[in-house]
């Protein structure tokens, strides 16, 4: 989409009753008043501005932007910004109309890329791929680990490395002691081996990684009101 698609048809009623439909693209004119300036003229034109115009149709916009275009330059100049963020933030000017669409207004675009734009993730499912994200980077807290980490999975493969023998020979287990510890409950198992090593983050990143819940994740930050338009990710602010 380009400028130019931003279409409004305008019917300019004649001296003899009877009218001509004439179209703008509003934006491809480099300001408002240069837009005003040529529908002036065209208006001029064909009835000396003394007969009355409507809007027929318009594309991209409704009803009252498409009026706002002439008489109000704040709507030019919102309209007109739309093109310069998605060009600026490397989006397609669609997906700033569908955050419009969304429910934000035009005029709170710039504000809205500024303070709720998360960035591009567009794979397969794009608020997972920003669960990764913020994984990867370590933007969690170690709470946030403890909480969408998967103990019974982790522990369950933590026992692979673990036997009756080990726990007597190298910890100093009772056999009785040694065999509770391998019937221990998966998650009950990989908190005690956490426990031992000191915190959840201790295991290191890779490890969190390897048992880290990212679709659960995913359905938290879409619960706290995180968004997906067109693999883009917004945050609620």
């Amino acid at each position: 989409m380009n400028k130019d698609d931003i279409i409004v048809w305008y019917r300019f009623y004649l001296w003899d009753g009877k009218s001509v439909d004439k179209s703008f693209e509003p934006l491809t004119y480099s300001s408002h008043s240069n837009f005003v300036d040529a529908f002036d003229e065209a208006w001029t034109e064909y009835s000396n501005k003394d007969q009355d115009y409507d809007i027929v149709d318009y594309d991209y916009l409704d009803q009252t932007a498409a009026w706002g275009m002439y008489d109000d330059k704040n709507v030019w100049d919102a309209y007109n910004n739309l093109f310069d963020l998605a060009k600026e933030y490397g989006l397609k000017p669609e997906t700033m109309f569908s955050l419009v669409d969304y429910g934000w207004g035009i005029e709170q675009l710039e504000d809205v890329m500024e303070n709720a734009y998360e960035g591009e993730y567009d794979g397969y499912a794009p608020l997972r791929d920003f669960a990764h994200y913020l994984v990867d980077e370590e933007l969690l807290n170690e709470d946030h680990y403890g909480f969408y980490f998967d103990y019974e999975h982790f522990g369950r493969e933590l026992k692979w490395d673990y036997s009756v023998e080990m726990f007597v020979e190298d910890y100093d287990y009772s056999v009785s002691e040694a065999e509770d510890m391998m019937d221990m409950r998966d998650e009950d198992f990989a908190e005690w081996y956490i426990d031992g090593i000191g915190d959840i983050d201790d295991l290191g990143i890779e490890t969190i990684k390897m048992y880290f819940d990212f679709q659960k994740l995913e359905r938290s930050l879409e619960g706290e009101g995180y968004y997906e338009i067109d693999g883009h990710i917004f945050r609620p602010y």
